[in-house]
């Protein structure tokens, strides 16, 4: 099973910590961690920090990329007495982290196979900064954990999983200061249609059970990943205004793509989907809507939530409004023939600076 909760620790011991408010592109670079953690597949992250922790209210009960985020503070107790505070806990696999630290490739992590009855593992191994582990071992051993929360997590014998190159260091060499960070987080993307491009478009498709990659789907996605692209999904979803399905079910379909392709070392950084048709007849989404392509309201929203940099972004799509969509957006588009497309090959076209 993929974790879909993250627990981000802000740490108010005085260690020397990058600032995550300082301004990167005009917003806290706290938002690019949290949207960090969305685009691995994560649909919930609670923010963990000490009472008073200035500006936090800006991320109470918000919304960043397609996580919802939620906070708690403590005090002298220590970071992880939130425990109580949380309600319910979550169930299944939950990811802690320090909130200064920025996974980079978790689906390798996830992918990784765990020894059967163990309790969690440790990313980035000696010095942990990032765990893996079942809900209900977090919650029955933090629970008299104290301040020292590290240690707590020590004890239970988590497994630990050795790769460095996962886990960036914001305050580390080459990410020092707002200019560096910049660069990290303005990065180009490759936004891809789905029906036709990444799965096989069956009509109206949003069973789970009907869920089918195109032959290159994977490689292809996996491949920007490792390029340092931003991957971001645009679809239109006009079965919703039809009545044919509902959101949820667009949102479990999504899950579903995140989770095969995690399993095989990829992700999707978000997905943007338009319920809207002129013919539709659930009311709210009968209407003509900008980000229903050719539209091009889901690729100039997509790019101002991730600071995109225009510049090297291409839509990959199989129909002419997705190349009329990209064209308003006033970047290049790809056209590829549908369920039969290689998008390994349009992807390795793309990095290689060819003709589009």
């Amino acid at each position: 099973m993929i974790a879909r909760h993250a627990v981000l620790v802000i740490d108010g011991a005085g260690r020397p910590w990058i600032d995550l408010l300082v301004e990167v592109l005009g917003r806290p670079l706290l938002d690019f961690v949290i949207l960090n953690y969305a685009g691995l597949g994560f649909r919930s992250v609670t923010l963990v920090a000490p009472l008073g922790y200035p500006g936090l209210d800006r991320w109470t009960a918000s919304r960043i990329g397609d996580a919802d985020v939620t906070t708690v503070t403590y005090a002298g107790e220590g970071p992880l007495a939130f425990v109580g505070r949380l309600g319910a806990p979550v169930r299944g696999p939950i990811l802690l982290a320090r909130a200064d630290k920025l996974v980079d490739g978790l689906e390798r992590f996830i992918a990784h196979p765990q020894p059967a009855g163990a309790p969690g593992r440790v990313l980035a191994g000696a010095d942990p900064i990032v765990w893996l582990l079942d809900a209900e071992v977090l919650w029955s051993c933090l629970a008299d954990a104290g301040p020292d929360w590290t240690a707590a997590l020590k004890r239970i014998g988590l497994v630990p999983w050795f790769d460095h190159g996962s886990v960036l260091d914001l305050g580390g060499p080459g990410l020092q200061g707002p200019a560096a960070l910049a660069r990290r987080f303005h990065r180009p993307a490759v936004f891809l249609d789905r029906d036709g491009v990444i799965n096989i478009d069956r009509g109206y498709t949003f069973r789970v059970e009907d869920l089918a990659f195109t032959p290159t789907a994977l490689d292809g996605i996996r491949v920007l990943n490792r390029a340092g692209r931003r991957v971001i999904v645009v679809t239109n979803q006009a079965g919703v205004a039809r009545g044919y399905y509902g959101l949820a079910d667009v949102d479990r379909f999504h899950d579903a793509i995140q989770d095969k392709l995690m399993a095989g070392g990829a992700h999707i950084d978000a997905f943007y989907s338009s319920p809207y048709h002129p013919e539709g007849i659930v009311e709210a989404f009968r209407q003509r809507h900008e980000d229903r392509k050719p539209g091009a309201g889901m690729l100039l929203r997509a790019m101002r939530d991730w600071s995109i940099d225009a510049h090297g972004s291409v839509l990959i799509g199989d129909k002419d409004s997705d190349m009329e969509a990209a064209a308003r957006a006033g970047i290049p588009g790809v056209l590829v023939p549908s369920d039969t497309c290689d998008l390994l090959a349009a992807a390795q076209r793309i990095l290689g600076n060819l003709a589009l």
